[in-house]
C-alpha cells in the first residue's frame, strides 16, 4: 500500500514511473464479454477496455500476454497471481478485501435483462417462477438473488460460464430470460432474436483489477492515463468508445426512458403551474377575507359608535323623564292641597245647613252639591293616594286645614 501511495504522489508531481522502470510483460485475463472485452485476432486484448489496455501498454513500454479465461477462471486466477490483471471489474466488499483497484473509472454501465418477443416481462414481478441466465460469480448473480428476494419473487437463477452462453441459453428455449451489461446486450441481443425489457438495475463502474497488493505500478499508470484522456474530447479513449459503440455510451438512453422523462417532465410542468395558479387563488382570497373583515370592522365601529348615541341619548331621556315625573308629583301635590282645602270647607258648610232644618227641594239640592264634593274628592285622591285623605265620614263634618 505505502509502494501504491508513493507511486500516485510521483504521478501527481508530473513524473511518470515508466521513465525509470524496465519494460515488462503483463499478463491479462480476458473473457468474452464483447464490446467491452474480448480476446482480438491477433491474440491480444480487444474490446473497449483490451484497446485502452493496449493503448496505455504502449505508452509504458509494457508487452501484454493474453490469458483467456472464463470469468470465474479470471477471477481465481488474479487472486492466485497466475495473471496481472483483470479489466472490467466491478467493485463490491468481497473484491475490495482480496483485490486492488484504481481510481477513476474505465467504463459506466448498468445491467439489464434481455427476454424473447413472446415473453411478457416488463417488471420485476414478471420474473416470477421464470428461469433467469446469469453469469456465474458476477455482481449481477448476487444483486439480482437478493433483489428477487426483496421482490419476494421467486425465480430460478441459471449459472452460466459466459453472457454468449447465456443469450444461447434463452434463445434455445433452456431459459426464459438472460441479465447482461448494457453493452454487451446492444451488440448481441438481435443477433439472438432477444429483446431489452424495462428492467434495468445496478449502475456500476468498472476498473482493472490487481491482487490485493501487488502491481501498484499498472494501477497508477492506468490512473494517469485515464484522468487525462477523459478530459480530452479527441483523446484514445473516445476514439475507442467510437470504434466499438459508433458514438459515447452515456449518450444512449433507451426510446422509452425518454419518453418516461418526457411524462414526468409534462407532470412537473402541470404540478408547477397548478401550484402557481392555486397560490394565486390564495394571494385573491386572502385579499377578499382581508377586505371583508375590514368592512366588517368599519361596520363594527359604526355601531358601537350609533350604539353609544342611541344610549347618550336614552339616558337623556331617562333623566327628563324623572324630572319631570318629580315636577308632576310635586304639581299634583300642591293642586291637591289647594283644592282640598276650600273643598272641605264647602262640605262642611253644607252639613251645617242640613242641620239648621231644609225643605224637601233645598234638601235635595244640598245632595247634589254633597255629591258633586264627593266626586271632586275621588277625582283628587287618586292623584295622591287615599292613604293621605280623610275617611269619607269626615268629610261629612268639618275638617281643619
Amino acid at each position: 500500500m505505502d509502494r501504491v501511495i508513493g507511486l500516485w504522489i510521483l504521478a501527481g508531481l508530473g513524473l511518470s514511473p515508466a521513465l525509470h522502470a524496465e519494460p515488462r510483460e503483463v499478463r491479462v485475463g480476458v473473457y468474452d464479454n464483447a464490446p467491452k472485452l474480448s480476446l482480438a485476432a491477433d491474440n491480444q486484448p480487444g474490446g473497449i477496455l483490451g484497446d485502452l489496455l493496449s493503448e496505455i501498454a504502449a505508452r509504458e513500454g509494457w508487452t501484454l500476454q493474453t490469458v483467456p479465461c472464463d470469468w470465474n477462471d479470471c477471477l481465481q486466477a488474479l487472486q492466485a497471481g497466475r495473471i496481472d490483471v483483470l479489466p472490467d471489474m466491478a467493485y463490491n466488499e468481497w473484491r475490495g478485501e482480496r483485490f486492488d483497484f484504481h481510481r477513476t473509472p474505465a467504463l459506466h454501465s448498468w445491467s439489464e435483462i434481455y427476454r424473447p418477443a413472446g415473453m411478457p416481462i416488463h417488471t420485476m414481478l414478471d420474473l416470477r417462477d421464470k428461469r433467469v441466465a446469469v453469469l456465474q460469480g458476477s455482481v449481477q448473480e448476487e444483486y439480482l438473488r437478493e433483489l428477487l428476494a426483496d421482490f419476494g419473487v421467486r425465480a430460478e437463477l441459471l449459472a452460466v460460464d459466459s453472457l454468449p452462453a447465456g443469450f444461447r441459453k434463452v434463445a434455445a428455449g433452456e431459459a426464459d430470460a438472460v441479465v447482461a451489461n448494457r453493452f454487451f446486450g446492444e451488440r448481441h441481443a438481435r443477433e439472438h432474436g432477444l429483446l431489452a425489457s424495462p428492467i434495468m438495475f445496478q449502475p456500476a463502474a468498472l476498473f482493472y483489477g490487481v491482487r490485493r497488493g501487488s502491481n501498484p505500478d499498472l494501477l497508477v499508470a492506468i490512473d494517469r492515463h485515464l484522468e487525462r484522456w477523459l478530459g480530452q474530447n479527441d483523446s484514445p479513449y473516445f476514439r475507442i468508445l467510437e470504434k466499438w459503440m459508433g458514438q459515447p455510451p452515456q449518450t444512449v438512453v433507451p426510446r422509452w426512458l425518454w419518453g418516461l422523462l418526457g411524462s414526468l417532465v409534462a407532470v412537473l410542468l402541470l404540478v408547477v403551474a397548478g401550484n402557481a395558479w392555486l397560490r394565486r387563488l390564495v394571494r385573491e382570497k386572502t385579499r377578499e377575507l382581508q377586505a371583508d373583515k375590514s368592512e366588517l370592522e368599519r361596520y363594527r365601529q359604526h355601531l358601537e359608535t350609533l350604539v353609544a348615541e342611541r344610549t347618550a341619548q336614552l339616558e337623556e331621556a331617562k333623566t327628563a323623564a324623572e324630572a319631570a315625573n318629580v315636577a308632576k308629583s310635586a304639581f299634583l301635590a300642591n293642586m291637591s292641597h289647594e283644592i282640598r282645602t276650600p273643598l272641605n270647607a264647602i262640605t262642611g258648610m253644607a252639613h251645617l245647613i242640613r242641620r239648621a232644618g231644609l225643605s224637601a227641594e233645598q234638601a235635595e239640592r244640598l245632595d247634589k252639591l254633597e255629591r258633586a264634593g264627593e266626586h271632586l274628592l275621588e277625582v283628587i285622591l287618586p292623584s295622591r293616594g287615599r292613604s293621605s285623605c280623610a275617611p269619607a265620614a269626615s268629610r261629612r263634618g268639618l275638617t281643619a286645614t
